[in-house]
């Protein structure tokens, strides 16, 4: 069975307070992004098709970092983004339009450098079972809904936490995708439930946070120094 994963790095940096844009910052002397596309890289078993989404203004300072650090440029393809992830991931999926419907897609958030090879292996596995698989994390922080004359409190154990990757067929993705039921959401699995597809879930972990503030990038520095990454 043919297998892809999408990785969408378009983030500016601005929530982490910095010029650089946060998949480009560097962990241990490594840049995020470079943690994040190895890791599907090097998993033999799944014979993954990478393609990695950039903004193409951001694209010859990439290959500049490839360089540096080394990355094997052959085990990827480089497609530019949109000006929203929703079309940016519409890219990738574009690019991919020779792979046949039943094949499994990843999406995967270029900021999240730790889901690691088992858990990705998991989620292929249940989305070859299911249609798809969506990982996901218990909350552990009590919950209030807001509303316009307050707030209340909810139930945390109706909720969970959602991951990437996300691993769908392709004919789900290309249905979410299409203009019958594509807007922009924060996860593909809206699209594809929206699309009229029921989601599978799958235990996730905590390491697989999304850097997206300074103190992840400094838990992000604890995780790769004590290599709870490696999952």
């Amino acid at each position: 069975m043919e297998r892809a994963v999408i990785i969408t790095a378009g983030g500016s940096g601005l929530r982490m307070g910095s010029e650089i844009p946060k998949q480009f910052l560097t962990i241990n002397g490594v840049p995020l992004l470079v943690y994040t596309l190895k890791q599907f890289a090097e998993d033999e078993s799944l014979k993954l098709r990478i393609v990695l989404v950039l903004p193409e203004i951001q694209s010859s300072y990439w290959l500049s970092l490839v360089e540096k650090y080394g990355v094997d440029s052959s085990g990827y393809e480089i497609v530019f983004g949109g000006p929203s992830r929703g079309q940016s991931i519409r890219n990738g999926l574009n690019h991919l339009a020779d792979l046949a419907d039943d094949a499994l897609i990843a999406v995967h958030d270029g900021v999240r450098p730790f889901a690691g090879q088992i858990l990705t292996g998991l989620c292929f596995a249940e989305a070859e079972k299911f249609g798809n698989a969506v990982p996901v994390v218990a909350i552990r922080d009590s919950m209030r809904a807001v509303k316009s004359n307050g707030s209340e409190s909810v139930n945390r154990e109706n909720f969970v936490a959602v991951q990437t990757p996300q691993v769908f067929r392709h004919s789900q993705l290309k249905a979410a995708y299409s203009p019958e039921f594509f807007d922009e959401a924060s996860d593909d699995a809206t699209l594809v439930e929206r699309a009229g597809f029921k989601i599978h879930t799958v235990p996730g972990h905590h390491y697989n946070f999304k850097v997206t503030f300074p103190p992840d990038f400094a838990m992000a520095e604890w995780v790769v120094k004590n290599k709870l990454g490696e999952l």
